[in-house]
């Protein structure tokens, strides 16, 4: 119902009623519009009133009657045609299913009459020469050369049309009718299908491109004319016409190369103080060469502008692309890879330049590009950047060249380049399987944050190597080649030094473990721990051998001045000079250095641990949650490394049982040394300063063994053993005392405890005492129990000057065993956590340890050099050892059992000796003194 008006309308107003504008949206915004318009027209009519400008209300209230009369005439035509065609729809609804029951039935009937005809026919005998047959296949023929004579037209019409397609092409690019050119070649190309399988498909094909490539370089200088001129409406059209010739890829190439030729051209043309490169061209003599800068600099620099261009081209790109966010990575990746030289040769250079140094210069190049990374991801998603839809096709460029000509294209970085590849390939998806990595985290790598991070890969993989030769250029820096035992014997300062340089490779180490965090988010924390355990033992090792060589220089200066400084001795049997008390202080001062350096290795290994329990459980994070995200970089950069070559099974163990310990909720569980090897080269060394001492204190009393198996005392026969008398009598010997040799070792061992008296309150001697020779940690426990345990009788002796001593517990992969031999004790193998020792029990440990050296010097040195042994010689021998093994037990120390066999051995007489029955000691003695009296050759 287009219009309605009553029947007095025409006569009323002239101004039709159109109702069937109400329904139409585009016209009237609402009701009330449509009804002023109305009004309006019939206020403007001539029988409306007098005047043009006003109105009267009156002829207002009239128009308004009017039009409500014929609304109401309106209203109620519609309402009666509604009710007669709802009356038509209810008397119809009831012979729907009787008219589909009817069909049905005619369906059925028609499926029996055909079933009927082909039964007669077949009846009748018809086959395939019957008249049916032979009108069927007339049929046959006929529609088939229908369809061959409409493919013929086809094929006519498009030769019609390729046979001018080239000449109006060619017109319509001389008339700059870009647009007509482009539907021409486009309704082209849709036609070759036609000819597809043909002799003909290839030369229309090179025509085609010839016609495609003729557009493009008509279009090519206009179109850099627009974008260089932001046109973008000029660009959008040019986009519109490379894709009816299918050149999007073109058209991006173009709108790149413009974009960022600017860029592309600072690059290559910067002077780097610290990246020596050959240049293509020589600049011309007249322009000077900018001024040089180093690549970190630089690299900030450049990153700022590609930022600077990423943040105007986020308004241009999305008016001109259909797929802004995939065309802006795709820019940011053909830019990156696009570099002559590449980003990868110029890390090259800069590692050639600065050689071990590299590795802060890496770290300042790696946290510029993170910064930038995330600078790009916020641009991105202020794009809505989707991470599954692929990129556009890269223009071609360089890239794939400059990265052929990488000096550092290792088997690392092209497994990480194959793996990190978002490409479609079936060997790509099968590599992320096999790496562990799933879709998500394929997808979560995306195609600008590889062309980013890429190129500092390798670099990453070889961290551990890059650590190692920095450590070791910072080392050689700080020590050099410097002997710093040299001065230890004259006691200036040389522990003071080593503790300089032992807090300045802690500190170095220190600073490597921020260094391993900055470039590799702490997944090369294998390599870090290798590499700062093996330079502390280097460090220590090297130490331990000065101190070796001291000792050795020392001991051999002792043997020649022995004699020349006894005015000199202080205690009886202890001929020390003044020399060897300053040497001996200044080792007190080194073993108290090594308590220092065990403490401060034990401190850092806390800290490298608490660091390395945080970064198990970031790598755990990311493990299990693809957008985890380590604060500081991007989701790609940690994704890279995580599939890279430093995500190891050993990675895995190391942090195993520290994530293990981390979800222990408050329980301790088993600490597993970080740098045992360290742990190990510090206890050595501890022993070998433990040992200078041994030596310095000994010095005197194995001095006096040197010559005591040459004495005559031992050949001298029994006739001239009694001594001459008057009359010329021989007075018997009834007893024996102990040769001088002997009574000055003894006299020196029985001044020892006066020699630790003045250092009893010394910290230093009770540091790792139970690495002493000949010392027992779980007899030192027993001690320190009974004396902590309260006293259960009256008798138990008490100390009230004791002084606690710190000492130092170590587990069984951290202490070497003892050195082993006669009358030795090892330390035990497992976990011994010793407490704190008294001043008495650190004296009397150090003691025991003095004396069992010097026995153990004398049977496993002095005794087997003895080259006879007479009768008197072998009670000579008994009452010399029965001596110092009394002064052993005096000094509260147990005689070792291979002495009390050579004096049970010496002891024999000659029958015994002989017959060699009931030999109840070693036995080995026992054939070592029967070959010395003679009784066995």
């Amino acid at each position: 119902m287009a219009a309605v008006a009553g029947p007095s309308s025409a006569s009323a107003s002239p101004t039709p009623l159109d109702l069937s504008a109400l329904t139409d949206d585009d016209t009237f915004e609402s009701e009330s519009a449509w009804l002023n318009q109305l009004l309006a027209a019939s206020s403007s009519s001539p029988s409306s009133s007098g005047s043009s400008t006003d109105t009267s209300l009156a002829s207002l209230d009239a128009n308004l009657a009017k039009t409500l009369s014929l609304l109401e005439v309106a209203t109620h035509d519609t309402s009666a045609l509604v009710d007669r065609t709802i009356h038509d729809i209810s008397r119809s609804v009831p012979r729907l299913t009787f008219d589909l029951q009817l069909m049905r039935e005619n369906a059925l009937l028609l499926r029996f009459t055909l079933d009927a005809i082909r039964k007669r026919a077949g009846g009748t005998g018809m086959g395939e020469d019957s008249p049916v047959a032979k009108v069927m296949d007339k049929l046959r023929v006929l529609d088939l050369v229908k369809a061959r004579m409409e493919a013929a037209r086809d094929v006519l019409r498009e030769a019609e049309s390729w046979s001018t397609l080239e000449s109006e092409v060619t017109a319509l690019v001389a008339e700059k009718e870009y647009g007509k050119a482009a539907e021409r070649l486009e309704e082209a190309a849709r036609s070759m299908v036609v000819f597809q399988n043909t002799t003909e498909y290839e030369a229309r094909r090179a025509l085609m491109v010839s016609l495609q490539n003729q557009l493009e370089a008509s279009l090519s200088a206009s179109l850099v004319a627009a974008i260089n001129s932001r046109d973008v409406k000029a660009c959008k059209t040019f986009y519109s016409i490379f894709g009816q010739i299918q050149r999007e890829a073109e058209f991006t190439a173009y709108y790149f190369g413009s974009r960022r030729g600017a860029l592309v051209e600072t690059w290559a043309s910067a002077v780097l103080d610290d990246c020596r490169e050959e240049k293509a061209t020589a600049t011309e003599p007249s322009v000077p060469p900018p001024p040089s800068v180093r690549f970190t600099a630089f690299l900030v620099k450049f990153y700022g502008d590609l930022h600077a261009l990423l943040n105007e081209e986020r308004t241009y790109v999305p008016a001109i692309f259909p797929d802004p966010s995939p065309t802006l990575a795709s820019f940011i990746q053909t830019t990156l890879e696009g570099l002559s030289p590449s980003l990868p040769n110029r890390l090259s250079s800069l590692s050639e330049f600065h050689g071990p140094a590299v590795l802060p210069e890496l770290i300042v190049a790696y946290r510029a590009t993170e910064e930038f990374a995330l600078m790009v991801d916020r641009i991105m998603s202020k794009l809505g950047f989707a991470p599954s839809p692929s990129p556009l096709p890269p223009p071609s460029t360089p890239s794939k060249k400059d990265r052929r000509l990488s000096k550092r294209m290792s088997t690392s970085k092209r497994l990480g380049s194959r793996s990190i590849s978002l490409g479609g390939s079936g060997s790509g998806s099968a590599l992320m399987s096999a790496l562990g990595v799933d879709a998500t985290e394929e997808e979560a790598l995306r195609v600008w944050e590889t062309a980013i991070f890429e190129p500092f890969l390798d670099w990453q993989v070889e961290y551990p190597d890059l650590e190692r030769r920095y450590l070791a250029a910072l080392v050689a820096k700080e020590v050099g080649s410097r002997d710093l035992m040299e001065y230890l014997v004259s006691g200036e300062g040389s522990e003071r030094t080593l503790w300089e340089h032992t807090q300045a490779l802690f500190g170095f180490a220190e600073d490597a473990v921020g260094r391993s965090l900055a470039l590799t988010h702490g997944y090369a924390a294998v390599g870090l721990v290798e590499v700062i355990d093996n330079h502390l033992v280097q460090f220590l090792e090297r130490r331990k051998t000065e101190l070796l060589r001291v000792r050795k220089g020392g001991a051999g200066k002792r043997k020649a001045g022995l004699l020349l400084d006894e005015e000199e001795a202080a205690l009886e049997g202890l001929e020390y000079s003044t020399e060897d008390w300053t040497s001996f202080q200044a080792g007190l001062r080194l073993l108290d250095t090594c308590r220092s350096v065990t403490d401060k290795l034990g401190a850092f290994e806390h800290k490298l641990r608490t660091r390395l329990t945080t970064l198990a459980g970031t790598i755990k994070d990311a493990r299990t949650d693809p957008n985890y995200t380590i604060p500081g970089t991007t989701r790609g950069a940690v994704t890279m490394l995580r599939q890279s070559a430093l995500n190891t099974v050993e990675l895995a163990t190391l942090l195993a049982p520290l994530e293990k310990n981390s979800n222990a909720d408050g329980e301790k569980g088993t600490t597993v040394p970080l740098l045992p090897r360290a742990r190990g080269a510090t206890i050595e060394f501890t022993r070998a300063t433990q040992g200078f001492l041994h030596d310095l204190v000994l010095a005197p009393l194995l001095g006096h063994l040197n010559e005591y198996a040459s004495l005559p005392v031992w050949a001298t026969s029994d006739k001239s053993a009694g001594g001459k008398g008057a009359f010329d009598l021989s007075i018997p010997t009834f007893s024996l005392s102990p040769t001088e040799t002997i009574s000055r070792v003894g006299e020196g061992l029985f001044n020892l405890p006066r020699l630790f008296e003045v250092y009893a309150d010394d910290d230093a001697l009770a540091f790792s005492i139970e690495t002493l020779p000949f010392v027992d940690a779980e007899s030192l426990r027993a001690l320190q129990y009974q004396a902590s345990t309260p006293p259960a009788t009256a008798g138990t002796p008490t100390t009230p000057r004791s002084a606690p001593h710190r000492m130092t517990s170590y587990t069984d992969g951290e202490v070497p065993p003892s050195p082993s031999g006669p009358g030795l004790r090892r330390t035990p193998s497992a976990p011994v956590p010793i407490p704190a020792l008294s001043a008495e029990t650190v004296i009397a440990t150090w003691l025991s340890s003095l004396t069992l050296s010097v026995l153990s010097h004398l049977t496993t040195t002095v005794l087997p050099s003895l080259t006879r042994l007479s009768k008197h010689g072998a009670a000579q021998l008994v009452s010399d050892l029965g001596y110092i093994s009394n002064v052993a037990r005096a000094l509260d120390v147990e005689s070792p059992e291979e002495l009390e066999a050579w004096r049970e051995a010496a002891e024999l007489d000659d029958k015994a000796g002989k017959e060699g029955e009931g030999i109840n000691f070693d036995r080995g003695v026992y054939e070592r003194v029967a070959r010395l009296r003679g009784w066995k050759k």
